[in-house]
């Protein structure tokens, strides 16, 4: 059985996480990331609904890949990097993507939003993001 195993030298513990199930956009629930409980239960999910604005400028668009970390009220607790799939970020283009995450964040204090800065048009003219629970 496919799973992740944790080793805690310092508090001499393992730690497992068994959970059989696909990630990929194609397979399943079409999830590429999961957030799993010691033992394997997958946690309830917090939604977001992130909404990517790209600016109508000439140069605009880009095909890298774009990030986003999404920072609570304290900034103390994080979504850590979360990757954009599937998005276009065309010149004047608006991307929805549906997020989901094991801790509520809300209220959000701020969000880091970054590319990888791979492949052709790699500047983005980013206009603005919005955020709501889903």
């Amino acid at each position: 059985m496919p799973q992740i195993v944790i080793e805690d030298i310092g508090n001499k513990r393992k730690y497992d996480f068994p959970l059989n199930r696909w990630l990929a956009l194609d397979e399943d629930d079409g999830k590429i990331q999961r957030d799993i409980l010691v033992g394997g239960a997958e946690t309830t999910a917090i939604s977001y609904v992130v909404t990517v604005f790209t600016g109508d400028v000439r140069g605009a668009g880009t095909k890298s890949k774009i990030y986003l970390v999404m920072y609570g009220a304290r900034g103390n607790k994080n979504s850590g990097k979360i990757f954009l799939e599937g998005g276009v970020f065309d010149r004047g283009r608006t991307d929805i993507f549906n997020i989901e995450l094991a801790v509520l964040l809300s209220p959000l204090s701020r969000v880091s939003i970054g590319h990888g800065n791979v492949g052709v048009n790699r500047g983005w003219y980013c206009e603005k993001v919005r955020e709501t629970l889903a």
